[in-house]
């Protein structure tokens, strides 16, 4: 016959054991280069570009719904140069990969902004909403399930 008091001690130590454990692997997260904080910050379209203009190194890559969702530390050397004339170059490795005109577009997310090249070519690392965070410059498409990938501004 089973004890139905220790049965629900039994559950009710396993569920909050389950619960720390949970929370212990979200401190875990902490190397995420923006401390967790909500950077959803909202700027008018000349303050994003001011923000923007500079040279842009990657930092680290995450994404909206896959086995790592990271923020994990960058594992090539990539790095933008985003001028207030509105161009933009991509290095990869110190190498010039991409160099394109670009405007801002109003993302469906009503105050934010998105970078579009013109003429269009594939810039893996400016897809997605763009956001200003502890000095930093991210391009987050990760609330579509798409990558998300973090700069920090170089001097």
């Amino acid at each position: 016959m089973i004890n139905k008091p220790a049965m629900l001690n039994w559950i009710l130590t396993l569920t909050v054991a389950s619960l720390l454990v949970a929370c212990q692997i979200n401190i875990g997260k902490s190397g995420n280069p923006v401390n967790g904080k909500d950077c959803r910050e909202i700027y008018s379209e000349s303050e994003t570009l001011r923000s923007l203009t500079g040279r842009w190194q990657l930092e680290a890559t995450g994404c909206g719904d896959c086995s790592q969702p990271g923020p994990n530390k960058a594992t090539e050397q990539v790095t933008l140069a985003i001028y207030s004339d509105q161009r933009i170059e991509t290095f990869r490795d110190g190498k010039l990969v991409g160099s394109t005109g670009f405007r801002l577009k109003n993302s469906y997310n009503p105050g934010y902004f998105t970078l579009e090249t013109v003429p269009a070519y594939q810039n893996q690392y400016t897809y997605g909403i763009i956001e200003f965070c502890e000095g930093r410059l991210v391009f987050n498409s990760g609330y579509t399930d798409g990558a998300i990938y973090y700069f920090e501004r170089l001097p």
